[in-house]
């Protein structure tokens, strides 16, 4: 049986990641240029999951 607040962690934790999602983007958008990492995503999609999750180990999870 699931525990309650399950469901608001859950929520709680995709929250997070969205807004670290954003501030990836902006970072290797002022690192590279405007629109690089939307570029990446298209072009590499494995090589800017693997960025995404280095940033995410490396800056808060």
């Amino acid at each position: 049986m699931p525990l309650p607040c399950a469901g608001a962690f859950f929520m709680f934790h995709q929250k997070i990641r969205n807004k670290m999602y954003e501030i990836f983007i902006e970072l290797m958008n002022q690192i590279f240029w405007e629109g690089y990492a939307e570029q990446l995503a298209q072009d590499n999609p494995a090589e800017f999951q693997f960025e995404f999750n280095e940033f995410l180990n490396a800056y808060c999870l």
